[in-house]
């Protein structure tokens, strides 16, 4: 994975690629998704932040118009979906290695990146949020993503409780409604 950057900041990002195919670290698999954590933090706390899209925004449009909006998440905000626990393995490097239990057993986590102020914070969500996220962040519209969720769920999500957590954190920059009455973004 030779640089083809001259930042070195840079220089770990394909550090991940690098742990799944190499030999030592082959009786440790959970480690290259560990070092994808990394770099997403690193990503997250470095990234330019614009504004954040307020609620104010979102107040009269019609309802028939949200299934056509895109949202666009701030460049801070970044999922990962890991068959392993790693964001419990990251948490407990600030640990006394003599208190540190290190269960490395197959445990999917979903997780939620994002920076607020100057904080990167990781929140573990379920894989629904974060099928819904990925899909959201891919450039689907929200009556897509929700078509294809609906597909694979049984019950409803509480969506609207989600879009509410999003927005209170800061985590939405912008919305664009492809709708015929409204053009313009958020």
């Amino acid at each position: 994975y030779p640089s083809q950057n001259y930042n070195l900041n840079l220089a770990g990002c394909h550090f991940p690629e690098f742990l799944k195919d190499c030999d030592p670290t082959r009786p440790f698999p959970f480690l290259s998704d560990l070092a994808r954590l990394e770099w997403l933090i690193w990503e997250s706390f470095h990234a330019f932040e614009g504004p954040s899209a307020h609620p104010s925004q979102l107040e009269g449009i019609p309802l028939e118009e949200w299934e056509n909006a895109r949202f666009f998440f701030k460049p801070s905000v970044q999922i990962l979906a890991s068959a392993w626990p790693v964001l419990d393995l990251w948490a407990a490097r600030r640990a006394p290695s003599e208190e540190t239990w290190w269960d490395v057993a197959i445990r999917p986590q979903w997780i939620l990146i994002s920076r607020k102020e100057d904080q990167v914070r990781c929140e573990l969500i379920d894989e629904t949020r974060y099928r819904l996220l990925q899909d959201l962040m891919s450039g689907k519209t929200l009556g897509r993503a929700l078509e294809v969720l609906a597909e694979k769920l049984d019950e409803e999500p509480p969506v609207s409780q989600w879009f509410s957590h999003w927005m209170q954190e800061g985590l939405i920059g912008r919305l664009e409604f492809l709708g015929e009455a409204s053009k313009a973004p958020c």
